[in-house]
């Protein structure tokens, strides 16, 4: 898949030099076009020649000028598309090799209701699952990928979801140009959300219903006096009222005028951000409306009298009467205007108007484009990974079964693959190994392919079937001195919030919790500590919660509470010598039975601290 994706950047990046060497060429031609304009124009003025010719040749000039300007535009707004285009390309090269420092912009907080999970099995932040799957840029997109990636799905509507990713899948132009629309939107301003967020917020001049008989009472007297002096209807003493509105006037927009501005920034910063939220929605409605999620997505685009094309268009002539502060042209006679009829109030006015009516229509646009977009981010995934496999989550499934299953997060050529079956409810697999072996990454493995296959996407794996699960883990465990809490309470208070989520999950039909627990209660001596897990173990398995534990207590495989309900696998290493010099390596293929060997002390000769026999 990188060389699919080297072939585009080439390309792209070609494109990118000759649209440069064009724009190069163009400002030159604009700026000698000018100068003769300027020059034919100033001939005949003067006299210099015969204004018969010269006029004629300024005038060409001018259509010329304009002509190349125009141009020089539509080249300068094609170097940008080719630009996004090739950083679109570029990070999905360094995805798909997985160069996270490379991935940049996709960083994004857990949800305060599974960050533990989330940071265990690196869900989101950087190098994290969310990083490689999300192509989103709107807030809703972003939204909606998080929510996917961080909580589990109906299975149905897993099936659903696969549906709509496997026919977007080898749709990479309309998922690019998709792409594209959303990435200038973001670049726009930054992130794109801005214009939902306002269609969320109350409106402004509806919590200040003082503002308009102001208003009003001032246009009125601005306009009025002027008028009635200069038809000698009044005296000339009136002007004095003129004044003083006038000057009411500049401090009445001085305290207000700004926050007017603000709201005008949120809805458009005049990069043709309502243009590409428009190609967002003709893109999300012309999709095939013969699958069913896609045709409830739709929905939205097809209720309500007015069509989402001509609100939008309502939108974008009201963005554009918002936008006089901003034209060299206009600015003056928007200063004018502003001064004496406060334009800017009214045309916030018609804005507000225009939220009343379309505003909740409008926040359902925005939202199956997210969806789209999360569907479009997964659909990516698919594409990339064709050795990837559609996982099976049916509800008649009691174990996860994983051939093949790799950690989704590893370079491919990293990834070493292994088969693997944990379950039914009430039993664990109990994994085993030296230090650095691999334990922790097959906790990992299956954690993330659970939350890929929950999401609707494919998995690390040639195959997987799974049960509809909940995960919980402990994993990463943190103390915390702000609040005085010990590694070892932290990890217990973990434990805790796992036991009774098992048990809140123990007559469920619905979902059985799925638990990984990676080398837990560390902090305390061993006798203590193997009593402790079997205590915690016997607790989960007793509600019916099944999953994995990693652990160098090798007695545990032989506890009389734990033998009859676990199945014991280990990873191991080799000592093998180079030049002279041993070394330790390790295939990070799943064995069966209990680790056969340790390799603390060995790994402290390698460094150098293997000691002296006294």
């Amino acid at each position: 898949m990188e060389a699919f994706y080297d072939e585009r950047t080439d390309s792209l990046q070609r494109q990118l030099t000759t649209l440069d060497r064009q724009l190069n060429l163009l400002s030159r031609w604009r700026g000698w076009v000018f100068l003769g304009t300027l020059a034919m124009a100033f001939a005949a003025w003067s006299q210099l020649g015969p204004a018969i010719i010269f006029y004629p040749l300024a005038a060409v000039g001018l259509i010329a000028f304009l002509a190349i300007a125009a141009r020089y535009e539509a080249a300068e707004e094609e170097l940008k598309i080719v630009r996004t285009r090739l950083w679109i390309n570029r990070r999905q090269q360094a995805r798909a090799a997985r160069n996270w420092d490379a991935v940049s912009g996709a960083i994004h907080d857990s949800p305060e209701d599974v960050t533990a999970v989330a940071a265990d099995l690196d869900l989101m932040g950087r190098r994290s699952l969310f990083q490689l799957v999300c192509r989103a840029h709107t807030a809703a997109g972003i939204d909606r990928l998080t929510d996917w990636l961080c909580h589990p799905a109906a299975i149905s509507e897993i099936v659903r979801r696969q549906e709509v990713i496997q026919h977007l899948a080898p749709l990479t132009d309309w998922r690019e140009t998709f792409e594209l629309h959303g990435r200038m939107l973001a670049s726009a301003r930054g992130r794109a959300g801005s214009l939902a967020q306002w269609l969320h917020d109350p409106n402004w001049l509806a919590s200040r219903p003082w503002i308009f008989p102001i208003v009003s009472m001032l246009t009125l007297i601005l306009v009025a006096v002027p008028l009635l002096v200069f038809t000698a209807l009044v005296p000339a003493e009136f002007f004095v009222a003129f004044y003083l509105a006038l000057v009411a006037s500049v401090i009445f927009n001085a305290l207000f005028a700004g926050s007017v501005h603000d709201i005008f920034n949120r809805i458009t910063t005049g990069k043709n951000e309502l243009l590409h939220h428009l190609f967002l929605f003709e893109f999300v409605a012309e999709l095939p409306s013969d699958i069913p999620l896609i045709r409830d997505i739709q929905q939205p685009f097809c209720s309500g009298t007015t069509s989402y094309r001509d609100s939008l268009a309502r939108l974008r002539r009201l963005a554009r009467f918002s936008s006089g502060r901003c034209s060299g042209v206009w600015w003056p006679v928007y200063i004018i205007a502003q001064l004496v009829m406060f334009w800017d109030f009214h045309v916030l006015a018609r804005l507000e108007f225009w939220k009343r009516q379309h505003g909740e229509a409008a926040l359902q646009w925005f939202q199956s484009v997210g969806d789209v977009e999360a569907l479009a981010s997964l659909a990516s995934v698919a594409y990339d990974h064709p050795d990837w496999t559609y996982p099976r989550v049916e509800a008649e499934n009691t174990r996860v079964v994983g051939k093949g299953v790799g950690h989704p997060l590893l370079p491919p050529a990293q990834c070493v693959r292994n088969d693997v079956v944990v379950g039914p409810r009430g039993r664990l697999l109990l994994v085993t190994g030296s230090n650095m072996s691999g334990k922790s990454t097959l906790l990992r493995a299956l954690g993330v392919n659970i939350a890929l296959a929950q999401a609707g996407a494919p998995v690390c794996a040639s195959d997987l079937s799974l049960p509809s699960l909940e995960l919980a883990t402990s994993m990463r465990i943190t103390d915390s001195l702000a609040d005085g809490v010990s590694f070892f309470m932290a990890e217990l208070k973990r434990l805790k919030e796992i036991v009774d989520h098992a048990a809140a999950w123990k007559n469920s039909r619905e979902r059985s919790l799925f638990f990984l627990l990676d080398e837990i209660l560390l902090g305390t001596n061993s006798r203590e500590r193997h009593i402790a897990v079997e205590r915690v173990l016997q607790s989960l398995l007793r509600d019916g919660a099944f999953g994995a534990i990693s652990t160098h207590d090798l007695d545990l495989a032989d506890s009389p509470i734990l033998k009859d309900r676990c199945q014991v696998v280990h990873f191991q290493e080799s000592i093998v010598n180079v030049s002279g010099t041993n070394a330790m390596t390790f295939d990070y293929l799943l064995r069966d039975g209990i680790a056969p060997t340790t390799n603390a002390l060995k790994l402290l000769e390698l460094v150098g601290l293997g000691g002296q026999e006294s």
